[in-house]
């Protein structure tokens, strides 16, 4: 499944002292060699992993970075989420940035640094979860939105308090590139 020199494997990791056992679920794509390499966190959108994401991941790991594939579904057990599962919001947020930890912190990554690739709800999760992940490098939002479609918690609410702590955390984020349309 693998190109030459690719490797994969399939992880589970928590960090200590943590109650979500595993702290991340998913699946990391390493190109062949020591290291270090940069890494990008690939999130799958609201229907759950796709093949093209996986290949994608490969792809990357094939072009020198280390692509985890996160499964952060994995902390609900949902299958599709709907709009009652929303409460998991914040365990999937929890589970993005113990991924960045996880994968910063690979001997093969350390010191290169961490990007986020998100379709859709994926892509959302980014967004809204980036400013809190130090050392973050970038973000790619494909096929996303910021608040709007499928809207997270806190979006609805429209006050001026809550515009101003939207803004706030949008100007936390690292560089971001939104892919919308297909020729972009």
């Amino acid at each position: 499944m693998n190109a030459p020199g690719a490797q994969s494997q399939t992880v589970t990791w928590s960090p200590e002292n943590e109650e979500l056992r595993p702290g991340v679920w998913g699946r990391v794509y390493a190109p062949e060699g020591l290291g270090p390499f940069p890494a990008v966190i690939v999130l799958h959108g609201g229907s759950g992993e796709w093949p093209e994401q996986a290949a994608l991941a490969e792809e990357l790991s094939e072009r020198g970075y280390v692509a985890l594939m996160l499964e952060y579904y994995g902390s609900s057990a949902t299958r599709p989420p709907s709009e009652e599962t929303l409460h998991h919001w914040p365990d999937w947020q929890k589970m993005l940035r113990d991924a960045a930890e996880y994968v910063s912190g690979l001997d093969i990554v350390r010191g290169r640094g961490v990007a986020l690739l998100g379709w859709s709800r994926g892509a959302i999760l980014a967004i809204h979860t980036a400013p809190s992940i130090p050392g973050l490098v970038a973000v790619v939002d494909l096929w996303g939105a910021i608040c709007g479609g499928w809207i997270p918690p806190g979006c609805r609410d429209d006050s001026p308090q809550r515009r101003a702590e939207r803004e706030g955390n949008l100007r936390g984020l690292p560089p971001l590139l939104i892919l919308h349309g297909e020729e972009d």
